[in-house]
């Protein structure tokens, strides 16, 4: 879920109550940036408020146009907020000076909600393609793949060394460990198990399979399955 779609502002209280930047700002500074937060959490943009084109002034390039672009932003917010223009317009001034907030362009910006937002995006985009880290997952899918087919390679040589010349049959020995578990659990709870991912049970079928092999090396697949 988006964080501007969620009800509630992920608010590290710990970090808001230390921030220094913050502690250097009056009650009323303070108070109305609350508010802002709250509006940058369901603003469009997550972190950043536009000035709208109907609150903008004409100004020109001088040393006034930053205080023009806080009274313009003080006057949108007005409609939001329990305060008046000037107390937001000071609040602003406040803000900005100590770097609590900061103006870009027409945005008015927080760029903690900014970079929460961004890290909110990634993780959910690495989501959808089936995991966060992908390296993590191609390793993670090669280990599994490793351990399946080192059990079918030996159960193939197992089979040739006590074969009688005719076609090799290939032994499935994670398969036959689940479906051994399949039924235990069915005599135990009286109900089916359903594999809720099966490459994930094949996995820890092959890990209970190197177990097995490390604790005593002498076995063969027949000896297992027995």
């Amino acid at each position: 879920m988006a964080l501007r779609d969620q009800p509630y502002i992920p608010l590290f209280v710990q970090d808001f109550l230390t921030d220094e930047k913050l502690m250097e700002c009056s009650a009323s500074a303070t108070g109305v940036y609350v508010r802002i937060l709250c509006l940058m959490h369901k603003s469009e943009t997550y972190g950043k408020i536009l000035l709208k084109q109907k609150y903008k002034q004409d100004s020109k390039q001088d040393s006034k146009q930053d205080s023009k672009l806080l009274r313009n932003f003080a006057c949108q917010l007005d409609k939001y907020m329990p305060y008046d223009i000037d107390t937001i317009e000071a609040a602003l001034q406040e803000l900005i000076e100590e770097n609590v907030c900061y103006i870009e362009d027409d945005f008015l910006c927080q760029k903690r909600m900014i970079r929460d937002n961004y890290i909110s995006e990634q993780r959910s985009k690495a989501g959808k393609k089936g995991g966060g880290n992908p390296n993590f997952v191609k390793t993670k899918t090669q280990t599994n793949t490793e351990y399946e087919n080192e059990y079918e390679n030996e159960n193939e040589n197992e089979n040739e060394e006590g074969g009688s010349g005719g076609r090799i049959e290939k032994i499935d020995l994670p398969e036959i460990i689940i479906k051994e578990f399949q039924s235990a659990y069915l005599n135990c709870r009286g109900v089916d198990y359903i594999l809720a991912s099966p490459g994930k049970e094949r996995s820890a079928a092959g890990k209970l399979i190197q177990i097995m092999k490390n604790k005593s090396p002498s076995l063969n697949t027949q000896q297992m399955i027995e």
